[in-house]
């Protein structure tokens, strides 16, 4: 709050676990989480996906950028 912006993410097909990988990406990119944060938050960010046996499948990913330039920056 004390920083003075707000995010607000909407999932067409409502679900939560592509809003917490945008969520995770939008705040790396804009400089909110560092390494040891992103980390932290690996599961939510960048989650597997598994089969009905527990095998990975796949990994979500986020797939696009803010589009300006200075969220490419490394924070």
């Amino acid at each position: 709050p004390g920083h003075g912006i707000g995010i607000v993410t909407k999932v067409v097909d409502g679900g939560r676990r592509a809003s917490d990988v945008a969520m995770g990406h939008i705040l790396r990119q804009i400089g909110f989480l560092n390494d040891d944060d992103w980390q932290a938050l690996q599961s939510f960010c960048e989650p597997l996906v598994r089969n009905v046996v527990g095998l990975t499948v796949g990994q979500i990913s986020a797939a696009a950028s803010c589009g300006n330039p200075s969220c490419n920056e490394t924070h």
